[in-house]
């Protein structure tokens, strides 16, 4: 099966110049390293929920204090993609097969 794929054009449906009533300038993005959000296992909310910081030193100590940029970085998948659950499921159905024959291999004892 294949499906039609359309390209998209971007239009900027900002607010207008209320003297003249022509749309303003899209404005352009610039990153800001702060404040940051940094994630903690302790911190309720985990994995999904997080902590703003407002200042480097503050990024700094949480940082120092166990606290990460992304709850990847503990090894925590927050969104996973269709084979990392198919993955995560075998793997649970292979360990509920084994658990299930140790037990049936000590009950035979």
């Amino acid at each position: 099966m294949t499906m039609a794929v359309a390209k998209v054009k971007h239009v900027y449906v900002g607010p207008k110049d209320p003297e003249t009533g022509e749309m303003m300038e899209e404005p352009v993005y610039v990153h800001q390293e702060l404040p940051r959000m940094l994630y903690h296992p302790d911190y309720e909310g985990w994995p999904t929920s997080g902590k703003v910081f407002e200042t480097e030193e503050a990024v700094a100590e949480a940082l120092a204090d166990g606290w990460v940029k992304t709850p990847a970085d503990r090894g925590v998948l927050t969104a996973p993609s269709k084979e990392q659950l198919e993955e995560q499921k075998l793997a649970e159905i292979k360990a509920k097969a084994a658990a299930e024959k140790a037990a049936a291999k000590k009950g035979k004892e």
